[in-house]
């Protein structure tokens, strides 16, 4: 779905983004990345805007945007292993849905 919200805002808590809060984003993790905006740059980590805590059996955390969600938790499955090194969000958006980040190389029509 382009345009929701952020994982990070929602399903996927990150207690050590929330512990670097302010602090400058370690070079490891965009050294190499072939965005040219992520290079030189002085960046600073900031923490989940929402809180996040755990429900039901399952421990699972959601944020307290979704505060309904928490009564349902142990009646969720959510998928945290899928992984792909894609990490701008349109060739992301489509392996997550396809598979592949090659995207058709034309139209086909019938006929």
């Amino acid at each position: 779905m382009a345009g929701g919200a952020s994982h990070l805002e929602t399903w996927d808590h990150k207690p050590k983004l929330a512990e670097m809060n302010g602090k400058p984003m370690p070079e490891s993790y965009t050294k190499g990345q072939p965005i040219a905006q992520l290079q030189g740059k002085k960046l600073t980590c900031l923490a989940p805007q929402h809180e996040f805590k755990k429900y039901g059996k399952s421990g699972q955390s959601f944020s307290s945007i979704f505060p309904h969600l928490g009564t349902v938790a142990d009646e969720m499955c959510i998928i945290r292993s899928m992984k792909t090194e894609a990490i701008n969000h349109d060739p992301a958006h489509t392996f997550m849905n396809t598979g592949t980040t090659i995207r058709a190389a034309r139209r086909w029509e019938p006929g």
